[in-house]
C-alpha cells in the first residue's frame, strides 16, 4: 500500500522533483562510468605504452565535456602528460645509448684494423727478382717453381744383373754386401751362400 501512496500520491511538483532527482541520477551513472573508463583507460596505457592506448585516453578525456568531472579530467591531463614526457625520455635515453654503442663499436673496429695493419706491416716482405731480359730485348719473366716442402723420393736405376740377384758390388739380392743371405763372394773366393 505505501507504493500506492507513492505512486499516485505524489502532486504535480513532486513528479517533477522525481523527474529531475532521477535524471541527475542517470547523469551521475554516466559520469562514474565515464570516471571509471578514463582510470582504466590511463592505467592500461601506463602499462603499454603503446600510442594506441595513449590515444584511448586522449579520445576519452577530449569526450569529457561536463564541469562536474572538470577535476577529474585535469588530474588525468596531467597524468597522461607525464607519461608522454616519460616516454619522450625513455626514447631519447634509447637513442642516446644506441648511439653510443655505436660509437663504441666503430671505434672497436677501428682499434682492431690499426692492429690488423700493424701485423700486416710487420710481416716479412719476399725479395723482388728483377726480370731476365732476352737477347732480342724483350723481358721474360720465369715463372716461379714451387718446391714442395717434401719431395717424393726418385726411385733408384736398377741395377741387379741377370745372375740371380748378385751385384757387381759384391751384394746380395737385397744390396746389403758381405751378409749371408744370396750371392756373396767375399774377397772374390766365390762363395756362395745358400740358404
Amino acid at each position: 500500500m505505501a507504493n500506492f501512496i507513492l505512486q499516485f500520491g505524489l502532486n504535480k511538483n513532486q513528479k517533477k522533483d522525481k523527474e529531475k532527482l532521477t535524471n541527475r541520477m542517470s547523469d551521475l551513472s554516466n559520469f562514474l562510468k565515464q570516471a571509471n573508463e578514463l582510470k582504466t583507460a590511463l592505467s592500461n596505457a601506463e602499462k603499454s605504452k603503446s600510442d594506441t592506448d595513449i590515444k584511448s585516453v586522449q579520445n576519452i578525456l577530449d569526450s569529457i565535456t561536463d564541469d562536474y568531472l572538470k577535476t577529474d579530467k585535469d588530474s588525468a591531463t596531467k597524468q597522461l602528460n607525464n607519461l608522454k614526457t616519460s616516454i619522450k625520455q625513455e626514447k631519447d635515453k634509447a637513442k642516446a645509448d644506441t648511439a653510443a654503442e655505436s660509437q663504441r663499436q666503430a671505434e672497436t673496429a677501428a682499434v682492431q684494423q690499426a692492429s690488423n695493419q700493424q701485423a700486416y706491416n710487420e710481416a716479412p716482405q719476399q725479395s723482388y727478382e728483377a726480370p731476365a731480359q732476352n737477347n732480342d730485348g724483350s723481358i721474360y719473366t720465369p715463372p716461379a717453381a714451387a718446391q714442395p716442402s717434401n719431395p717424393a723420393p726418385t726411385p733408384a736405376p736398377p741395377s741387379q744383373p741377370s745372375n740371380g740377384g748378385a751385384s757387381a758390388s759384391h751384394g746380395n739380392g737385397s744390396g746389403i754386401t758381405d751378409s749371408p743371405g744370396g750371392y756373396d763372394t767375399p774377397g772374390d773366393v766365390g762363395i756362395i751362400w745358400n740358404h
